[in-house]
C-alpha cells in the first residue's frame, strides 16, 4: 500500500546511476495494468460493503452505492469513505460527503431528486442521458475537426480524430443511436487505424469526415433523454 515497485526491461540511467527498478507512490495511468490495479484496489475497499443491503457498481475507480434502505445506505457510505482513509485512497470532493448519518441520507435523496451521474451519465426520472460535461467534449472536438478543414494551419492528429470517433460512439450508445447510424464513422475509424501516419502527427481533414462527424454529432448534441434498457 506504501508503493508500487516497477522493473524496465533495459537499464535507465537516474542521477548518474543504472537502475532498472522504480519505486513509486502512485500507479503510472500509462502502465498497462494500472486498470487493474485500481480495480483490484476498488474491490478490496468494497469488499464488506457488498455483503450489505445497497446495490454496489463499480468501473475502476468510480463507485456508484444505492440502497432502498437510507439506514443501509448511510452505513455503506460512512464504511466507504472509512476504508477510503484506510487503503490511502483519494476521494473525489470528499468534502461533499457529509459526516452524520442523517446527513449522508439528506444528501443521498437529494443526488436521487438531481438525477445521478455516473459514467457520463446522468439518470433522472426513468431516462437516461449524457451529462453536460461530455457534450461540451463532444462539441469542442467537432469544432476542432471543422477548424482544421477551414483552416489548414490549425492542426488535428490523428489520435485527436480517433478519440472524437470514440467518444461519439459512447456518446451514442447512451441516447440508443442505433448502430446502423454508426457505419461511416466506423470506415473513418477503419481508415484512421490502416493509416501510415504516426498516431500524434498531423492528420488531413476532409469534407466527407467532417459531413460523417456531424451526421452522429447533431443528435449528440441534442442529448434529448431515452428511456433506459437498464437503470444503475
Amino acid at each position: 500500500r506504501d508503493c508500487f515497485a516497477i522493473r524496465t526491461r533495459e537499464s535507465i540511467n537516474v542521477s548518474g546511476v543504472e537502475t532498472n527498478t522504480f519505486f513509486l507512490t502512485r500507479e503510472p495511468m500509462g502502465s498497462s495494468h494500472s486498470a487493474h490495479v485500481a480495480q483490484t484496489l476498488t474491490w478490496a475497499i468494497l469488499e464488506p460493503i457488498l455483503a450489505m443491503d445497497v446495490t454496489v457498481c463499480t468501473m475502476i475507480d468510480n463507485v456508484l452505492i444505492a440502497s432502498d434502505s437510507a439506514d443501509a445506505f448511510a452505513t455503506a457510505v460512512q464504511m466507504f469513505v472509512a476504508r477510503c482513509r484506510q487503503f490511502g485512497a483519494t476521494l473525489n470532493d470528499a468534502d461533499s460527503i457529509p459526516s452524520t448519518r442523517a446527513d449522508v441520507i439528506a444528501w443521498g435523496r437529494r443526488n436521487v431528486a438531481d438525477g445521478i451521474t455516473f459514467l457520463g451519465e446522468t439518470h433522472r426520472a426513468g431516462t437516461v442521458c449524457n451529462t453536460a460535461r461530455n457534450i461540451e467534449k463532444m462539441r469542442a472536438a467537432f469544432e476542432r475537426i471543422q477548424r482544421a478543414l477551414n483552416d489548414r494551419s490549425y492542426i488535428v492528429t490523428k489520435r485527436n480524430l480517433a478519440a472524437a470517433v470514440s467518444l461519439s460512439l459512447f456518446l451514442a450508445h447512451t441516447l440508443q443511436i442505433p448502430l446502423c447510424k454508426h457505419y461511416e464513422l466506423l470506415r473513418l475509424f477503419g481508415r484512421l487505424e490502416s493509416s501510415t501516419i504516426a498516431w500524434d502527427d498531423p492528420y488531413p481533414v476532409t469534407p466527407q469526415a467532417v459531413n460523417t462527424f456531424g451526421a452522429i454529432v447533431g443528435p449528440i448534441l441534442a442529448n434529448i433523454p431515452v428511456r433506459p434498457t437498464a437503470t444503475p
